[in-house]
């Protein structure tokens, strides 16, 4: 593939499908702060120029330096994927934890006995579970020791 059509191709991927990492590193440096998007912005951009640099060079005296268009390219290709990926595991994620949140306790039971400088109590859960139309009742005991100061 010409290097041209890697520029051409590159273009695109770096400032259109990209845009939204210099939107963030943007933000990110008016805050007064760094983060990955800074990073990204920053590494993809100078090996986009240093290929442009490279390519306008070659061009002009015949001397056809390495262009590294796709580094920049495949790099943000990468880290798109990656936050993809991220969304989906969020997404599973929030679906267990309420999933969880929905298994509240019917009942909660505690019995505190003093014994000198030292509670032990008893937590008593009750669960009612249901999967797949069969029901079930889970009750879980906890027995701790907090100290008094």
């Amino acid at each position: 593939m010409g290097d041209w059509l890697k520029w051409a191709l590159a273009s695109v991927i770096q400032f259109v499908i990209g845009k939204r990492f210099y939107i963030a590193a943007g933000r990110a440096l008016r805050n007064g702060s760094t983060n990955m998007d800074v990073l990204v912005a920053l590494g993809t951009t100078a090996s986009y120029v240093y290929s442009v640099c490279a390519l306008l060079y070659g061009a002009l005296t015949g001397f056809w330096s390495p262009t590294y268009f796709e580094t920049s390219a495949m790099l943000k290709t990468f880290v798109l994927f990656g936050k993809y990926l991220e969304c989906l595991a969020k997404g599973k994620t929030s679906d267990a934890i309420k999933k969880l949140v929905e298994l509240t306790p019917a009942t909660a039971i505690l019995v505190v006995k003093d014994k000198g400088a030292c509670h032990f109590s008893l937590m008593c859960f009750l669960f009612l579970i249901e999967n797949k139309g069969e029901t079930a009742w889970v009750l879980i005991f906890f027995i701790f020791r907090v100290k008094i100061r």
